[in-house]
């Protein structure tokens, strides 16, 4: 894990968190220790604390009654299931956005950041802005909670390669955002369902490949 420098604290812990969970830096049954996480990102232990409440509620960390936050085990029939939950009811959103967001500029302008990002935290806060946004365009908080539960429970597992992982994703949102301006739900729905099953066979790939499952 490396030293935080941007100023959302809590989200990048969040996702520090998460990706050194899902590619074994932090390990099943390992203990996390709210001090040592601090100093190490380079925050405080407020942040820390509050993503430790996010990664329990994902089901990624058990706080035990003693307040030691122990790693919970998952598997890849895990990481399957719960990418093919989040892409029925992403699709679901999108449908919903298609038809009751007034415009999609807010997204558009996601989009026009994330073609001149050069880095992959950045990347990062981008690409979940961009899914967030739809999400809130769907206008129906029930359905947005939930996928943000999906979210923070979801393996945060980049490719080795960011460059070729960025591209793919300013190509894939594209794609949807191509959907939305046509406001044709089911177009847009596909290139959502396509998107989260390309990221899906790379999330598992990458585990694969590093051996942590």
């Amino acid at each position: 894990m490396e030293a935080i420098v941007l100023t959302t604290a809590k989200d990048l812990v969040v996702e520090e968190l998460r990706e050194a969970i899902y590619t074994g830096q932090l390990r099943a049954g390992q203990e996390l220790i709210q001090h040592e996480i601090s100093e190490q990102l380079g925050v405080s232990r407020m942040p820390v604390r509050e993503a430790f409440l996010i990664l329990q509620s994902a089901g990624l960390i058990e706080v035990q009654k003693n307040k030691r936050a122990i790693v919970k085990s998952f598997s890849q029939d895990n990481v399957s299931e719960h990418l093919e939950i989040r892409t029925l009811l992403e699709c679901r959103a999108a449908e919903k956005a298609c038809k009751r967001a007034p415009n999609f500029d807010e997204l558009f302008t996601v989009q026009e950041k994330m073609e001149h990002c050069n880095e992959e935290k950045e990347f990062r806060i981008l690409n979940r802005d961009f899914h967030f946004i739809l999400w809130s365009m769907a206008k129906s908080p029930k359905l947005e909670d939930m996928l943000k539960q999906l979210w923070f429970s979801m393996p945060s597992v980049y490719p080795k390669d960011f460059r070729k992982n960025l591209q793919r994703n300013i190509k894939e949102h594209a794609a949807i955002l191509k959907g939305l301006q046509l406001r044709d739900a089911k177009k847009t729905a596909k290139a959502v369902a396509e998107h989260i099953n390309q990221s899906k066979q790379m999330v598992i790939s990458r585990l694969e490949e590093d051996d942590n499952i």
